[in-house]
């Protein structure tokens, strides 16, 4: 009986093993038939309408870049295929308009757009100068997803460094400019990590799948994802009403769903695997007919359970060899790590002894130069002493190398103070007015010697008295004026400018510094690395520009490390009329009572010292805009002051005074015949340099940013608020006039 019945179950077990074959095989045929016909997997897509063959009465023309897989590509038959050419048809059907589509090169396409000869440049990567281009933008077509290249699975942003590096474009904020190549494609990128030629590629996972398919590519692979780039249609700035439809079509596709549509067709279909958990969302009856599928296996599957018992044993004899295993695999990781961390040790005291290395050969370079110079001009000296001048000269170039070394030392000390992280700040209560006298009287003899008009002034401050370490701000400050001086020309100009800013905290104060000069400007290739130790700009190969000394590149390094020791930020910024450095800080405000015993003294010490007898004043502007009270001011400060009721007025005052021209002049914004803007451009017109260079400091009731442009392109050299307040006045001539006289 036991055997009939078995023998009856063998053959039962195999017709249902059968159906259940065939159920099983029927459930996974209509379910990859629903996803072929939606898209999710499919072969090749195509283009079945070509552009060009509508009917309507108007149309526009488009142009694209050609053999840019997936985007845009002529096929082998000759058709036009691609996202884009799909999409300009979806975008022609919105539009109720004809549309027709061109493949060239990328520069000749936007060459095309820029002339005229095309309306549309579709896919176009934005980089920022489109308005220097002339062209606008739609809302995004799409994107691209940059990724990194390599011979390895999971290359990753750290394995750039220090390898070869190919891509189409420049990626700045990954520094690579020494490791990177550009080349022409995608193709050549892929196929010279295949060859050896790179170590590593970055382009569009988008085109790189298709390249590696279509040219047979080996042995190359994606890795992580460094950026995402928006793609757009580009138009010219005179079709802002075409931009306008075409935006409305893109935002109707967008909620239509249709571009997702495309997107899934062309191009994530080819890098991009819908996983289970998306088709189970996307189509619920799939899980449905899943999970009927998969009870029906678990019911096949009791049938086969007297197999999986006889099974059993060979099953606890696998895990016990596969515990074993992991065992010896844990084991062997263990030493794999304690050899990676040895190696990295190993590297880092090798780089730590290289880098000591570099330091003290640079150092060793830089000593030598003011110790040799001050050596051969004290042996000249000795040797010229029978002539007092020749040898008073050569003792006084040795003691400007004294000097110099002095100031190399100081700031590789504080270099190395910085690098250890042992920099001390000692905030103690402090004047800023005082902070700036103390750096003019520093920086100003090097600014006479090279003939360079300094004016350090400040703006109005509601609070001048701070908590702040006086020596370390007072450093930056010279560092950065010294530095401003050293790549300034003779008879230019250095501006250092100081403002309260609005500040959020509380019994604080926000300060900006603002160090100008009119100098070369700050070159490219040292822009993204001007505060390391070290690093030097080019000195440039003309007469105009000439340094006071060769500079060790250790002063913005310094100041940008006791600007962050301070709590304070320093950055630098550059133009076609020089550089510009911006530090600010955060100072806890002084609100202690002081003495006005003391007070008294310093301001009646500062009256006495801010006397201006001999200097001679132009003031320019009408008696009801209170000129007559600054006429008074400017006159009890000792200088001579003469008045001109309106701008033609001042003109010939100006002229007639060629013999002795005015220290300099103040003029109100608002002159009767014209304003003060217009005083200034006229007198930087005259041919007479003595003249054309007398400054000129505007007087308004506020200045807005837009009309500091207007002054600077005026020739404007600063600006005073009215009613003018005496400290600012005295320290406005003291800065404008250090060039015509010594003023103590």
């Amino acid at each position: 009986m036991v055997r009939g019945r078995k023998s009856i179950f063998e053959r039962r077990k195999h017709t249902v093993l059968s159906g259940a074959a065939v159920i099983l095989a029927a459930s996974v045929g209509l379910v990859l038939l629903f996803l072929f016909v939606n898209s999710v997997y499919t072969g090749n897509p195509g283009v079945s309408e070509q552009t060009g063959n509508g009917t309507y009465d108007r149309g526009f023309t488009a142009a694209a870049a050609n053999d840019r897989r997936p985007f845009s590509y002529t096929g082998r038959d000759g058709s036009l295929q691609g996202y884009d050419a799909e999409l300009l048809n979806e975008l022609s059907d919105k539009l109720s308009q004809n549309a027709s589509l061109e493949l060239s090169d990328p520069e000749t396409a936007l060459h095309a757009l820029n002339g005229g000869q095309v309306d549309v440049l579709l896919g176009y990567e934005a980089d920022g100068t489109e308005e220097e281009k002339g062209i606008i933008l739609t809302v995004p077509t799409g994107s691209l997803t940059y990724v990194i290249y390599g011979r390895s699975k999971g290359a990753d942003e750290g394995d750039l460094y220090n390898s070869s590096v190919a891509a189409m474009r420049g990626f700045p904020g990954l520094s690579l400019e020494q490791e990177l190549s550009v080349v022409g494609s995608c193709k050549e990128i892929l196929e010279g990590i295949a060859q050896g030629r790179f170590d590593y590629g970055i382009c569009p996972v988008e085109t790189g799948m298709y390249v590696l398919d279509e040219y047979g590519i080996k042995g190359v692979y994606p890795g992580c994802e460094i950026s995402r780039k928006w793609l757009y249609a580009a138009l010219g700035t005179k079709n802002v009403d075409l931009r306008n439809r075409l935006n409305i079509a893109l935002k109707t596709l967008y909620k239509e769903g249709r571009l997702e549509e495309l997107g899934r067709k062309w191009i994530r279909y080819r890098y991009e695997s819908m996983g289970l958990t998306g088709v189970f969302a996307a189509f619920p009856w799939i899980a449905v007919l899943v999970l009927f599928a998969a009870g029906f296996a678990a019911f096949t599957g009791y049938l086969h359970f007297d197999e999986r018992k006889r099974a059993g044993y060979n099953e606890r004899l696998t895990e016990r060899l596969y515990h074993n295993l992991q065992a010896v695999d844990r084991e062997n990781l263990t030493v794999e790590s304690e050899r990676a961390l040895m190696l990295k040790e190993k590297k880092q005291a090798i780089s730590s002894n290289a880098a000591k290395t570099r330091f003290l050969s640079r150092l060793s370079e830089e000593l030598a130069g003011p110790v040799n110079s001050i050596t051969e001009n004290a042996e000249l000296a000795v040797s010229n002493f029978e002539d007092p001048d020749v040898s008073a000269d050569y003792l006084e170039r040795a003691v400007r190398g004294c000097r110099s070394l002095k100031a190399l030392l100081s700031n590789i000390l504080e270099a190395a103070r910085i690098e250890s992280g042992s920099v001390r700040i000692d905030n103690k209560p402090e004047d800023l007015y005082s902070i700036l006298d103390s750096v003019d009287a520093v920086v100003s003899d090097e600014a006479e010697r090279k003939n360079i008009r300094l004016l350090i002034r400040s703006g109005e401050m509601k609070d001048s008295r701070v908590l702040c370490d006086r020596l370390r701000l007072i450093q930056v400050l010279i560092n950065l004026a010294d530095n401003a001086i050293r790549f300034t020309p003779e008879r230019g100009e250095v501006r250092m400018t100081l403002n309260q800013l609005e500040s959020t905290r509380r019994g604080y104060g926000l300060y900006e510094f603002r160090v100008k000069d009119s100098g070369p400007g700050i070159e490219p290739e040292i822009a993204g690395k001007m505060f390391e130790a070290f690093v030097k700009g080019k000195q440039p190969d003309t007469e105009k520009v000439r340094r006071t000394r060769a500079g060790a590149g250790l002063g913005l390094s310094v100041a940008k490390g006791l600007t962050a020791a301070m709590g304070g930020d320093l950055s630098a910024e550059a133009s076609k009329r020089g550089a510009e450095f911006v530090m600010t800080l955060t100072l806890r405000l002084q609100n202690e009572e002081t003495d006005p015993r003391a007070e008294a003294q310093i301001k009646k010490r500062r009256e006495t010292e801010s006397s201006f007898e001999g200097v001679s004043v132009l003031l320019a502007g009408a008696d009801e805009r209170g000129i007559s009270e600054t006429e008074k001011l400017i006159g009890s400060l000792g200088a001579t002051v003469f008045r001109a009721e309106n701008g033609e007025k001042a003109i010939e005052m100006v002229i007639a005074s060629s013999a002795a021209p005015y220290d300099i002049i103040f003029t109100d914004t608002a002159l009767g015949d014209f304003d003060g803007y217009e005083l200034a451009q006229r007198i930087r017109g005259m041919s007479d340099a003595g003249l054309s260079t007398i400054p000129v400091v505007l007087l308004t009731a506020d200045i807005l940013e837009d009309d500091r442009e207007k002054a600077f392109e005026a020739g404007v050299n600063g600006h005073l608020s009215l009613p003018v307040e005496k400290e600012l006045l005295i320290r406005t001539l003291r800065a404008f006039l250090i060039q015509v006289r010594a003023i103590a």
